[in-house]
This record gives C-alpha cells, sequence and structure tokens, in this order.
C-alpha cells in the first residue's frame, strides 16, 4: 500500500488527458482500435514518469513533510513506511521505465513532452512552487504536456483550446484533491 501512495496511483487518472486530441477530434476509433496501442502506451508511460515526479516532489520535501504531523500521516518516506534509498529506487525505476516504454513504442515528441514534463517537475518541487502564481501556472502546463504527448503519440495537431482546457480539468482535479486532502 506504501508503494501506492508513493507513486500516488490515484493521481494517475490525469493522465487521462493524453486521450483528449483524440476525443476531440471525435476519433474514438483510435482509443481501442489502434493496433500500435499509442494512447495506451502513451498513458502508461506518462503516469510513469510522473509518478517518478510524484517520489521526487516527496524526497524534497522529506524534512518538511516530516515536521507536519498532517502530511508525514500520508507521505511514505516522511512516516519512515519507505526509506530513502527505497524511494530513490522507484524513482529511477519509474522514471527510466516510463521513458523507455515511450522511446521503444512511440515516437521521440512523445518522449520529449514526457522528459520536458519531468524536468519542469523537478524545478516545481525544488523551487518554483515557492512562487504562488507561477506553481499554478506550472501545475495547468503539466496538464498541457498530457495533452500534447497524447497528439504526438498519434501524430495529431493539439488545439489551443485544448491546453486550456485540460489546464482547467488539471486545475480543478488538483482543488478536489486538495480538499479532500483537507478534509482528512
Amino acid at each position: 500500500m506504501s508503494i501506492l501512495r508513493l507513486i500516488r496511483l490515484c493521481y494517475w487518472f490525469k493522465n487521462l488527458l493524453v486521450f483528449l486530441p483524440v476525443i476531440a477530434a471525435k476519433q474514438f476509433n483510435l482509443i481501442f482500435h489502434d493496433p500500435e496501442y499509442s494512447l495506451w502506451l502513451t498513458f502508461l508511460s506518462f503516469s510513469m514518469v510522473s509518478a517518478a515526479g510524484y517520489i521526487f516532489n516527496d524526497l524534497s520535501n522529506f524534512d518538511t513533510d516530516r515536521a507536519d504531523p498532517k502530511r508525514r500521516k500520508y507521505k511514505p518516506i516522511a512516516n519512515g513506511t519507505i526509506n530513502k534509498q527505497s524511494a530513490s529506487f522507484w524513482l529511477a525505476v519509474f522514471l527510466l521505465g516510463g521513458l523507455m516504454i515511450a522511446q521503444k513504442n512511440l515516437n521521440n515528441q512523445v518522449v520529449q513532452w514526457e522528459a520536458s514534463y519531468f524536468a519542469l517537475s523537478m524545478a516545481y518541487s525544488l523551487f518554483l512552487k515557492k512562487i504562488p502564481v507561477l506553481g499554478l501556472a506550472l501545475v495547468s502546463l503539466g496538464a498541457a504536456f498530457r495533452v500534447l504527448a497524447g497528439a504526438a503519440a498519434l501524430e495529431m495537431a493539439a488545439l489551443p483550446i485544448l491546453l486550456g482546457l485540460a489546464a482547467i480539468i488539471n486545475l480543478a482535479i488538483n482543488f478536489t484533491i486538495q480538499a479532500h486532502s483537507h478534509r482528512r
């Protein structure tokens, strides 16, 4: 159970945004009838890369999370159910695994979006989240990267309106998760 909390399995549904370009284009058949399973592989690989970002965030927030009883309760590294070395191992497994799935089965543009997302996650975790408005904008940008990766997987265009819609959906999801976690 601790590993599921570590990789934020409950957040993986945000990666369903990779399907948004196909849904907007009304090409639903590509979801289940793509012989190369491009969107599903993009969903899986993006989920793994984003899990690595969550682990990185928890490692970088270790001291803060450990000092806060509420956070510590739900953070496996901070509460000691997963040690830092194991967390670092899982970070590497999910990051490299996700990027390797994308590299082997998808095009380079998907790999670039996923790698850029992870770099953005690292920057956010280390210092950008301390700037409130910028932190919120970067969370929205993460949603746009998911849409762009989904479009790239099938070599489709990602309409600008989809990027805005994805950002709004992602913000709503994050606010819902935050509100739920504060009620615990």
